[in-house]
């Protein structure tokens, strides 16, 4: 299963992933180790190696680097390189809201200015409490920024078409 996130991280290109959860959370394990804090670590074909860590009071952002070895035909191998960075928040409790809402702000600000037009990818460890409530305040931001309006009944509808039971509450 990992082999096929790392693959579609891979494939999709994706510069930035924002991880909601913490690995384990009240003892139970709610999202699997993706990276290596020391070294590197291999995930099929993909081999993912941390390049910097940087810890805030709610969240890490760490730098990844990644290689595949393509083969050609004629013989010759080439190492293919490309670089995510993951910005982990680590203060937002399951089914519970972050400590402090500034902390968020702060951290969907820096996500926002750091994030290019590749894909992003946003987990917990469900994907529909913490992920729908990051994607949903993100796409808010954006339709602020954008037209000056904001329509949440819209966004929410919209992210349910998408995704069944984003953001776990009653509309």
């Amino acid at each position: 299963m990992l082999n096929d996130f790392v693959r579609m991280i891979w494939e999709q290109k994706v510069e930035a992933i924002v991880m909601l959860t913490n690995l384990i959370e009240e003892g139970k394990v709610k999202c699997e180790k993706y990276w290596s804090d020391a070294g590197e670590a291999q995930f099929g074909e993909i081999t993912v190696k941390l390049a910097a860590t940087k810890s805030f009071a709610d969240y890490i952002i760490r730098s990844f680097e990644m290689f595949k070895v393509r083969h050609y035909s004629t013989g010759s191998d080439k190492e293919v390189t490309r670089t995510f960075t993951q910005f982990h928040f680590t203060s937002w409790p399951d089914k519970s809201v972050p400590v402090t809402p500034w902390s968020l702000v702060e951290f969907l600000k820096r996500v926002s200015a750091q994030t290019t037009k590749s894909p992003v990818v946003v987990h917990c460890s469900a994907g529909v409490g913490r992920t729908g409530t990051f994607i949903a305040l993100h796409s808010v931001i954006r339709q602020a920024q954008d037209t000056g309006r904001v329509d949440f009944y819209q966004t929410l509808a919209k992210l349910r078409q998408d995704r069944i039971f984003m953001i776990q509450t009653a509309v």
